[in-house]
């Protein structure tokens, strides 16, 4: 269809002038979109020629199927007595969807999954990014889609073909803890739409076995999955260490958890994605306190936690702007009074060159509990460069800057990064740290692999750790 159009439109144009001249200005006609003109006409008069006028629809257009409009087009170019030029611009909407492969209605709920309002701009490029977030949600093997021109209009009917094979989806990964060691991770997510189960779990490797958890989940999605309800389970152990106290003790824990979920479409596109949920944990402590003392925490909690991120829409996820903050409260055996811990995370991929990645970083935690339970690790996966060290904070502060070159298009990155803390220690002292590392990384298609060494600033390469980290979808 984009042929066809393309060819029609390039161009019927009309002349309100009788020969060449220059106009000053360049206005749309029925575009929905932000387009930048003077990116396309440098700034400059326009000349009314033919000539000119079919290369500058031509020149809209491109940019239109640049940023995944490629059904929209410039289908008539006029010169007003004014001297104005009018684009005039035929936007290409989704009137239809028919998904074909599955039952009609988990049919219905994969089309309002991939076009969530009847009569949205076709774009390539949202679509592809629902695709690829579809074939999780439902558990698809593949799926294609096909804009077909409605009826003779311009707009389209966007004709979906799904494949599903076996039942449920198998992931997992292994990395490097800072923290924990060797960790494995295995996953399983069963889709029963509108429903879904999800059951995974990992462990933790060091000198000993340092953490091992399972978590499952049930979640139903409502109405048009714009919200959902949850229930679940998790628990575990893990041992943990008291830095300033030079020793470990051990956590046996366990919790029940129901909630609720609410998403919404943000102008960009963006998806920002809300969970309430109250949570009963029950913790059994070995060996804690500085006494060396056992007991019990069980405690009641309830959790918000905010995602807002493109990544849903766009097509390359790394460069995904993303935020996430969680806010929890609670009241326990440990904390009868009450305790309050938040911690948030953004990062903001930018793209100076086509083959540079800059991605500026920050995190933050907090918590008003002077409990070495609520404390949070310093020297994790967000602030690198420091192997060994276990201190753990009240509130910690980091800010960071990855600097990523793409070696090989869409398979192989590398780069340095440095990141830096200030944080409130066990003992609470005001701190500071600095690490400087270098990455590398492989992606393909759902698999993706990456290999850091990182160092403290002050103290020179010699002193560094390596991070591993790789996790696909099988």
């Amino acid at each position: 269809m984009n042929r066809k159009v393309r060819l029609a439109a390039l161009v019927v144009i009309a002349f309100a002038l009788g020969s060449t001249a220059r106009a000053a200005e360049l206005v749309l006609v029925g575009s929905s979109i932000d387009i930048d003109l003077k990116k396309i006409t440098g700034g400059r008069p326009l000349d009314t020629g033919r000539a000119e006028l079919q290369a500058l629809a031509a020149a809209i257009t491109d940019e239109y199927h640049r940023r995944g409009y490629t059904t929209s087009h410039v289908e008539r170019v006029s010169v007003r007595a004014d001297g104005v030029v009018e684009a005039h611009v035929r936007e290409s909407r989704i009137v239809r969807v028919s998904v074909g492969g599955v039952g009609e209605r988990e049919a219905a709920q994969i089309g309002a999954f991939l076009v969530p309002k009847t009569g949205e701009l076709y774009n390539r490029n949202i679509l592809n990014g629902r695709m690829d977030a579809a074939r999780g949600r439902f558990n698809l093997d593949s799926i294609v889609a096909r804009p077909i021109n409605y009826e003779g209009t311009g707009d389209v009917f966007l004709s979906v073909s799904v494949r599903r094979f076996d039942p449920g989806s198998l992931y997992g990964g292994i990395g490097m803890d800072p923290i924990y060691g060797i960790m494995p991770r295995l996953g399983w997510r069963l889709p029963l739409a509108p429903s879904s189960f999800d059951l995974k779990a990992q462990a933790g490797l060091r000198d000993r076995l340092r953490k091992a958890e399972a978590v499952a989940r049930y979640t139903r999605s409502l109405g048009e999955g714009y919200s959902s309800i949850f229930v679940g389970a998790d628990g575990g152990m893990s041992v943990e260490r008291w830095e300033t106290a030079g020793r470990d003790y051990t956590v046996k824990s366990g919790a029940a958890i129901l909630g609720m979920g609410f998403a919404a479409d943000l102008p960009g596109p963006i998806l920002a994605w809300l969970k309430l949920y109250a949570r009963g944990a029950y913790a059994s402590l070995d060996d804690y306190g500085r006494k060396g003392a056992s007991g019990l925490n069980r405690e009641a909690q309830g959790v918000a936690d905010l995602l807002v991120s493109d990544r849903f829409y766009i097509i390359e996820k790394r460069d995904a702007v993303s935020f996430n903050a969680t806010v929890s409260f609670g009241a326990g055996d440990i904390e009868p009074g009450g305790r309050l811990s938040a911690e948030s995370r953004l990062g903001v991929p930018l793209r100076p060159f086509s083959v540079l990645r800059l991605i500026p970083r920050a995190s933050a935690y907090y918590t008003d509990s002077r409990e070495r339970f609520y404390l949070r690790y310093v020297f994790d996966g967000e602030l690198m460069g420091f192997a060994g060290d276990f201190s753990a904070a009240r509130w910690r502060l980091v800010a960071g800057l990855d600097a990523e070159f793409e070696i090989v298009p869409s398979f192989f990155f590398a780069g340095p990064f440095v990141n830096a803390g200030r944080f409130l220690d066990e003992e609470e002292r005001k701190r500071s740290a600095t690490g400087i590392g270098a990455r590398a990384s492989l992606e393909y298609r759902s698999t993706m692999a990456s290999i850091s060494y990182a160092w403290d600033a002050s103290a020179g390469p010699s002193k560094g750790g390596v991070y591993v980290s790789a996790e696909s979808v099988f």
